[in-house]
Order: C-alpha cells, then sequence, then structure tokens
C-alpha cells in the first residue's frame, strides 16, 4: 500500500527481546504496531514480509521449531505450526498471496532434510508435497521464498549448486 516500513529486534534482557514494525509519518519512525515479545530465538535473525501495512508475517526460529505471528491490522495472531517445523537449523522464511494464503518456509529438523513448505489457509497449517527439491541433499542456509507470477516460489541452495522450484497447484517444478 505504499507505506514506508522497518523492522528490528531490541533487546529487553539476557533472554527476551522486542520485535519492531514502525512507519514513516510526517519524517518520524513511530510504532506502527504493537510490539513481539521473543522470549525463545535460536538466532538473531527474524524473517519479515508484508505487502501491505496491514497484512504482515514475522518468523524465527525458537527452541521449539518456528514461530509465526501474523498482523491482522489490529493485533500479532500467533499461528504457530506445530508439529511442522520442529528442531529447524536454518531460520524460516515467509510470504503471503495476493488472497491472503500464508506460506513458510524452513527444514524439516533432521540433519540432512529437504526443505519443508507449510501452508496457512486461515484456520490450519498443511504441508506441501514433498519439498520443493526433494532430489537436492543436504540444503544449505536459509531457503527464499516469494510470489512470482501468481506462483509459489522457494530458492534454495546445496554446496555450490542453487535451486529455483515452483508450486504448480499439485506438486514442485522447476520452472
Amino acid at each position: 500500500d505504499g507505506t514506508l516500513l522497518t523492522s528490528f529486534i531490541s533487546s529487553t534482557g539476557p533472554n527476551s527481546s522486542n520485535f519492531h514494525v514502525q512507519s514513516q509519518v510526517d519524517g518520524a519512525w513511530t510504532d506502527l504496531t504493537e510490539s513481539i515479545e521473543i522470549t525463545s530465538i535460536e538466532s538473531d535473525r527474524v524473517t519479515f514480509f508484508g505487502q501491505q501495512s496491514d497484512d504482515m508475517v514475522a518468523t524465527w526460529r525458537s527452541s521449539t521449531g518456528v514461530e509465526v505471528r501474523r498482523w491482522n491490522g489490529a493485533q500479532w495472531l500467533e499461528l504457530n505450526p506445530a508439529g511442522v517445523f520442529q528442531g529447524v537449523s536454518v531460520d524460516p522464511a515467509a510470504t503471503i498471496t495476493s488472497e491472503g494464503v500464508l506460506y513458510v518456509v524452513a527444514d524439516a529438523g533432521t540433519d540432512c532434510t529437504a526443505i519443508r513448505v507449510a501452508v496457512h489457509d486461515g484456520s490450519s497449517w498443511s504441508i506441501l508435497g514433498d519439498g520443493p527439491h526433494p532430489s537436492i541433499d543436504c540444503p544449505n542456509g536459509s531457503p527464499a521464498v516469494a510470489m512470482i507470477a501468481d506462483k509459489l516460489t522457494i530458492l534454495g541452495h546445496s554446496g555450490e549448486t542453487v535451486w529455483i522450484s515452483q508450486w504448480d497447484g499439485s506438486s514442485f517444478t522447476a520452472p
């Protein structure tokens, strides 16, 4: 919607932080939303995505899996995908479609596993297919996710191999 946003984490103690989203109003940065208290974070990164200031998502890796919060225009809703991303080793990424469907991408939490994609339809989570690129062994680092030409697109790498995969509605394929 054209609103200029920034997000950041502030430390509130040895084991807790707050995640903030601010917008620029009349040349000054002001809180756009209430802050999110984070008491369990396994990295220094919170992934933030928003196409509009009234529909945003923040994700991070915690000791119990992936944490997901979605801004509905009035408050941050906790949408943690319980049992989907236990023991993840990479930071999650997220995107929201123009229809409001939320996708979260991370690893499945084992020593060497494919990337897992979960979708939230507004009420529950489900897992898409066998992952965006099941032929890639041991993906490295955090995946990236975006909607490109109305298709869910995942970008990742394994060693020096970079891969891109798109969801066609029933499976992931190379674009």
